[in-house]
């Protein structure tokens, strides 16, 4: 839905605040574009603050958050499941922090997707400070800010755990890549389990530190993720058919590129995830010179992986 055709609440109006002039709402609990999953939870704001596009507040939406200290495995595999999500017209919620949340709106943003943000401040007070420019491209790309506190809220460290109930309230399952034991993650996927609300957690080392509060909420019932497709089906919603249509399309002619012996051995990986070179060898009954020198070209071209001691799986992408 264009930007012109978008729910008006005039009566509620607060103007001339933002450069962007851009309309701010007063959504009461008892309007009709009041978020219907937000009504369940125990506490829910009686009054949002909200800027951009409040047609997402009753779409299919999916929280992704984690660690404002993230590792670089931790910010890869953030654009990678946001990507994948996306790609699926889900809606991603986060809380604009550093780290995994800012990194969340950004590849949404980067890929065509639609974001809620979810201040724990007024609009007014922007916090991280460095996050301003964040939060102007979410609107200005369809997106939305919401906030259950008046524009002129200042910024309170006490108001981000009460956030972060909206946070999970607005979503149906909320994904945490990395968080410390108690951290600010650990309270959002606290209140989600209290919600009702499917938590799904990406596995991690377990000696990073990032890595202690996701453990402990697979302990404790989470469910354990390696893709989109993971969370999907948990949650039962289909994926995106023309979408998954058009990939197995770019896939199958990325595959006809390989010559008989290659396809050969690329078939017999994919069918045999951890398999070794001399298996393969006896498999194909190709002989284990020439199965050596094309696992090298296949890993190379990126259509395998070496998952160590000489072992292959099929790179991530030509799974079905």
């Amino acid at each position: 839905m264009g930007k012109e055709n978008r729910p008006q609440i005039p009566k509620n109006h607060i103007g001339g605040i933002f450069t962007t002039n851009k309309k701010i709402y007063e959504i009461h609990n008892s309007d009709n574009v009041y978020p219907v999953l937000l009504k369940d939870i125990a506490t829910p704001p009686k009054k949002l603050y909200a800027m951009g596009n409040i047609n997402l507040l009753n779409q299919n939406s999916i929280a992704v958050i984690g660690s404002r200290h993230s590792s670089e495995y931790g910010r890869n595999i953030t654009k990678k499941i946001t990507k994948e999500l996306v790609e699926n017209n889900m809606v991603i919620v986060s809380g604009m922090a550093n780290g995994i949340d800012s990194i969340a709106h950004e590849t949404c943003l980067k890929n065509g997707g639609k974001t809620i943000a979810v201040l724990g401040s007024g609009f007014n007070y922007i916090y991280p400070k460095e996050n301003e420019k964040l939060f102007y491209n979410i609107i200005e790309n369809d997106g939305l800010v919401l906030s259950e506190l008046p524009v002129d809220s200042p910024v309170q460290m006490k108001n981000f755990p009460k956030r972060n109930r909206i946070i999970s309230g607005l979503s149906l399952g909320v994904l945490v890549i990395e968080a410390a034991y108690r951290s600010g993650t650990s309270i959002t996927a606290k209140f989600a389990k209290a919600q009702g609300r499917k938590v799904f957690c990406i596995p991690n080392s377990i000696g990073n530190k990032n890595s202690y509060g996701t453990i402990e909420l697979i302990k404790k019932g989470a469910s354990l993720v390696r893709n989109a497709k993971d969370i999907f089906k948990d949650l039962e919603l289909a994926l995106n058919t023309d979408n998954n249509i058009e990939k197995r399309k770019k896939i199958n002619k990325q595959l006809k590129i390989l010559d008989e012996k290659s396809q050969k051995i690329f078939n017999c990986i994919y069918n045999n995830e951890g398999i070794g070179a001399e298996e393969i060898s006896i498999k194909t009954s190709i002989n284990i010179i020439t199965v050596n020198q094309m696992l090298t070209y296949l890993e190379i071209d990126e259509f395998i992986i070496n998952t160590g001691m000489n072992k292959f799986k099929v790179s991530e992408e030509y799974y079905e």
